[in-house]
C-alpha cells in the first residue's frame, strides 16, 4: 500500500502493512514536482531551474534543463528532453553522483495531487504541464548497520594455538635454552637470545653493534608479561591476551615497546590485539566503562576495527547511559575528564568520538524511522 493510499483511505495502515524491524532500507526516494509554463504550445524554461535534496545532514543541490532536439522527427518537429545534473561546488566532487538514479515524467495531469497540494495552489489555468522527478539515491546497507554482534565477523582469525610436537613449541624451548641475554623490566627479568634480538630489532642490532664492549643485559621500562608476549609474537607468531591483564595500560604497552624497538609485523600484532579485544568485548558486554576506555585507547592506537564495535556498542546498547553519565555536569571528575577526551577531535576540522556516536545514533533511528514510514 502507498502512502497515497493510506492518505486516501484515512488508516493508518497498521494492520495492513507488517514491517520487519530487522530489516534496513536500501535506497531513499526523493520526489521533486513543480509546473512548467506553456508559451505557444512549446515546453521551455527562461531558466535552468534547480532544486534541492536532503539525504542524512547534507543537502545536495540539482539542476534542471529542457533541450529542444531538432535531429529528431520530421520537418517543423522536435522532441523535448530534461538534463539533471549535480550542481558541484568549486573544486569538490558532488559525493552522490555515481549513488543517484533520475526517473522522469512529464504529465498532462497531476495524478499524483492530494490535500497538501490545495496550500499556495494557483488558479488551473495558470498551470502548465506539471514534471515528476524521482530521485533515488542509493546507499550500501553496511553504511547503516550498527549490530553490534555482528562485529566480530570483521575481526581476523585468531592464531591457532600451539600444540606439543608443533616446530614453534621447540623454537621457544630454544630460544630459552640458549639465553645469552637479560631484559631488565619493571617487575623482573626476561632471558632471551642476544642473536635473535639482533635478528629481529633494528634498534637492538644498532645497539649491539655500536658496543666497543658486549653486554648481557639490559634495562627497559616495560613489564614483564608485555615483554614477554611481544616477543613471543615475534618469534614464533603466536599471540595471546590474558583476560586478567587485558586493560589499557598492558595493551599500551604492547604497542610501544613493539614500536620503540621497531619489531616487524607490528600491523599483524595490532590485527591480533584487536581480533581478542573485540572477542573480550563481547563476552562482558555488560561493563560500559571497560568500552569506554577502549574506545579511548582505540582512538589513540589506531585500532580502527575495535574503535567500530565500541561505537556500535554504545550505540545499540548503552546510549542512554552513556549519555547520562559522561557529561560536563557529571558529579565523578574521571567521568568528566573522559568526557572532554571524548570531546576532543583528532584536528580542528575533524569530528570528535562524541559527535560520531550522536550522529551515528541519530543516523540510525533516522533510517528506521523512513523504512517504516
Amino acid at each position: 500500500m502507498s502512502l497515497l493510499d493510506l492518505l486516501k483511505s484515512g488508516d493508518d495502515g497498521s494492520s495492513a502493512i507488517n514491517f520487519d524491524e530487522k530489516r534496513q532500507p536500501s535506497h531513499l526516494l526523493f520526489v521533486v514536482r513543480w509546473n512548467i509554463t506553456l508559451f505557444t504550445n512549446n515546453l521551455a524554461f527562461s531558466e535552468a531551474i534547480s532544486f534541492a535534496t536532503s539525504y542524512r545532514y547534507d543537502i545536495y543541490e540539482w539542476c534542471a534543463r529542457i533541450y529542444r532536439d531538432f535531429s529528431v522527427g520530421n520537418v517543423g518537429e522536435y522532441s523535448v528532453e530534461m538534463v539533471i545534473e549535480p550542481i558541484r561546488p568549486q573544486g569538490r566532487q558532488h559525493p552522490l553522483v555515481d549513488r543517484c538514479r533520475l526517473t522522469l515524467k512529464i504529465c498532462e495531469y497531476d495524478q499524483f495531487s492530494t490535500h497538501f497540494d490545495d496550500f499556495g495552489v494557483t488558479p488551473e489555468h495558470a498551470n502548465g504541464k506539471r514534471v515528476h522527478i524521482t530521485i533515488g539515491m542509493r546507499f550500501a546497507r553496511q553504511e547503516f548497520e550498527t549490530d553490534f554482534s555482528n562485529r566480530c565477523n570483521c575481526c581476523c582469525k585468531l592464531a591457532d594455538p600451539i600444540s606439543l610436537n608443533d616446530f614453534r613449541s621447540k623454537a621457544l624451548e630454544t630460544m630459552n635454552c640458549s639465553s645469552d641475554y637479560k631484559l631488565l623490566c619493571m617487575d623482573g627479568e626476561l632471558k632471551t637470545s642476544k642473536h635473535l634480538l639482533f635478528v629481529a630489532s633494528p634498534r637492538f642490532r644498532k645497539q649491539f653493534s655500536s658496543e666497543t664492549q658486549p653486554s648481557s643485559e639490559c634495562h627497559l621500562e616495560f613489564t614483564r608479561a608485555a615483554v614477554e608476549q611481544v616477543l613471543k609474537f615475534i618469534y614464533v607468531g603466536v599471540f595471546s591476551l590474558d583476560t586478567k591483564q587485558a586493560d589499557c595500560s598492558f595493551v599500551r604497552q604492547l604497542i610501544t615497546f613493539g614500536r620503540y624497538f621497531q619489531f616487524g609485523y607490528l600491523e599483524e600484532l595490532k590485527n591480533q590485539l584487536q581480533t581478542q579485544l573485540c572477542a573480550y568485548l563481547f563476552n562482558h558486554a555488560d561493563n560500559l566503562k571497560l568500552f569506554v576506555d577502549l574506545l579511548i585507547l582505540a582512538s589513540d592506537l589506531g585500532f580502527t576495527r575495535l574503535k567500530k564495535h565500541c561505537i556500535c556498542a554504545i550505540i545499540n546498547i548503552y546510549y542512554v547511559k552513556f549519555k547520562r553519565r559522561y557529561n560536563l555536569s557529571a558529579d565523578n571528575f574521571d567521568d568528566r575528564d573522559i568526557f572532554n577526551q571524548l570531546g576532543r577531535g583528532e584536528s580542528i576540522f575533524s569530528p570528535s568520538i562524541l559527535q560520531r556516536i550522536d550522529s551515528a545514533y541519530k543516523l540510525s533511528r533516522k533510517t528506521s524511522l523512513v523504512y517504516s514510514y
